[in-house]
């Protein structure tokens, strides 16, 4: 009856395109009768009866693993395969729900099948059985909901065994069996508010949406022991899906399953219909996206230059006394706060890696080190304690210099709350407002990441910005920092100014704030008196100097 019983070829799909290439085919009353009666039920209940998944569906549904992800091509039958998934669940027929198991193990005739899902029973890795609550996330709900998600699921889905259709109802917008299983609709463009509360036991995102949506839906699923799934086209390129999704499929022993499907996968695409996307595409990249699911890199890099490698990468090292230590944050109410810490070595007295020096001429150009990085949920306070607790045991030393995003001083629109840079000075973290101009800032980081001859310098070897080879986030984030595309299939269009794509670019943003500063504005601590009168000595540009009486943090603003 299932298709993970049946071979294609015995399957009442398959005898009756075997009955349409042949022109007389012997059936016993018994078997015409069965046929008949499979073939009525195509009308209410498709996937169960005449659904046939390709091979990576196949072994999709059999997954067991916390995250399944598909990356598609346009029309690949993402959508398809993860409403079936949901419905196979919600309707108890699921090949990894507890009931069903042994019996499949017992009567699949696939030898592969029956040793997989032995080793998936032996784990105790089940899916939970009806009634089951889950959640569809669309981009919106007039496309997303109305026209693809609702209508795939009624096409799906076993009808005699469905109690309400109301995907289309505003009040509602949910499927609801008559097991008491259920799929409710929500859209990205709702309030991130209105996506948490309620568990639930298997969410999908159809689409790609904000990071901080599919976090805040993630959290549904933590009690039930649920699901995520996801399936969308990368029309974005390299996105956050990269890091938490697609990156996370590949480490041992992981709790993420990801495929990428082609336009070529779904039988229901002719040849002229993909040669139909493949015209709109724009350029190669597009193809590999709209086409074969690829996740492809879109626009130029900004900062090319760098590597994942010595000198531009080098292993931690202790820091040393002398030098200022800056620290950004790139604070945020929602998502993850990002905090980096740069080490400024006015002296240049650090060997580098391969036994390359520090010319001593230098242009008067201080070395950095990216030395430190947080990326964590929390408010101001949790942050506050995650920064003292980073700083003691992994820097050995605080920081001296604190610059945060502008926008950490903008109030709360509903004035409940204060703004973040006065919630950061109640915890003895005493910012000063970074730049907000990117255009600047990224031509600075250009110029201490490149090794090439810009101060007339020819001795110079390694970069004026290095960082510590643990840092992952900050080395994902400049790996994936791109321009943004420009309009139109060409290259040539320069109707619109050229930046940086706002996405996954927290510690970028801290990265280009702190060398800016550092370049145009250098200030250098060498010395703190503590009792009175207390004194800073420092060179650089004249700054004013102001102290937190129940701390050692000190507020230093260059005077400009």
């Amino acid at each position: 009856m299932f298709w993970y019983l049946q071979r294609v070829e015995d399957r009442p799909i398959g005898i009756v395109n075997k009955l349409a290439r042949t022109k007389s085919i012997n059936l016993s009353d018994e078997e015409a009768h069965k046929l008949a009666k499979e073939i009525h039920q195509f009308s209410f209940a498709r996937a169960r009866y005449l659904y046939t998944p390709n091979k990576k569906e196949f072994w999709y549904y059999l997954q067991p693993h916390s995250t399944k992800a598909i990356s598609g091509g346009n029309r690949s039958g993402k959508t398809t395969t993860n409403v079936i998934e949901i419905i196979m669940q919600c309707e108890g027929w699921h090949p990894l729900q507890r009931e069903n198991i042994d019996k499949i193990i017992e009567e699949t005739p696939f030898k592969g099948v029956r040793e997989h899902l032995k080793r998936v029973r032996d784990e105790g890795r089940f899916i939970s059985s009806p009634p089951i609550e889950a959640r569809c996330v669309a981009v919106d709900f007039t496309s997303g909901v109305e026209k693809i998600l609702g209508p795939e699921f009624v096409k799906w889905a076993t009808a005699s065994e469905l109690k309400n259709i109301g995907y289309d109802n505003e009040k509602k917008r949910r499927i609801d069996w008559k097991n008491k299983s259920f799929s409710e609709f929500m859209s990205q463009d709702q309030e991130l508010d209105s996506h948490g509360g309620v568990a639930r036991d298997v969410i999908y995102f159809d689409e790609e949406g904000p990071y901080s949506y599919w976090l805040e839906n993630r959290m549904r699923t933590i009690s039930t022991k649920g699901r995520m799934l996801y399936g969308a086209t990368a029309i974005n390129g390299v996105t956050w899906t990269e890091e938490h999704i697609f990156d996370r499929a590949n480490e041992p022993d992981s709790n993420v399953y990801a495929i990428e499907m082609t336009s070529y996968d779904n039988p229901i695409n002719t040849k002229a219909m993909i040669d139909e996307i493949k015209a709109e595409c724009r350029d190669e990249v597009d193809v590999q996206i709209r086409i074969y699911g690829k996740r492809v890199l879109r626009g130029g890099g900004v900062y090319t230059m760098a590597r994942e490698e010595a000198p531009w990468v080098l292993p931690r090292f202790p820091l040393p006394e002398e030098g200022t230590l800056i620290m950004a944050i790139d604070p945020h109410p929602k998502i993850e706060h990002a905090v980096l810490w740069i080490w400024v070595d006015y002296d240049g007295g650090i060997p580098l890696e391969n036994d390359m020096k520090t010319p001593e001429l230098n242009g008067d150009k201080p070395n950095m080190f990216e030395v430190g990085e947080l990326f964590r949920h929390g408010d101001i306070p949790e942050l506050a304690h995650m920064i003292s607790e980073y700083e003691d045991e992994i820097l050995g030393r605080r920081h001296d210099l604190c610059i945060c995003d502008p926008a950490a001083w903008v109030e709360d629109q509903t004035k409940i709350q204060r703004p973040m840079a006065e919630l950061l000075e109640d915890e003895g973290i005493l910012p000063i407002k970074g730049s907000k101009k990117k255009a600047g800032g990224i031509l600075k980081v250009k110029e201490v990441l490149s090794v090439a001859d810009i101060f007339g310098i020819k001795e110079i070897t390694h970069p004026r910005l290095m960082a510590f080879d643990d840092l992952k986030r900050l080395l994902w984030e400049r790996k994936n920092y791109r321009w943004k595309n420009r309009r139109g299939k060409g290259s040539e269009d320069l109707s619109e100014p050229q930046e940086p794509v706002d996405r996954d670019d927290h510690m970028m943003e801290n990265e280009r704030r702190i060398v800016e500063y550092v370049l145009d504005y250098p200030a250098e601590i060498i010395e703190i008196k503590d009792k009175p009168p207390r004194m800073v000595n420092y060179k650089g540009n004249p700054i004013d100097i102001d102290f937190d009486e129940d701390s050692d943090d000190i507020l230093i603003e260059t005077i400009r």
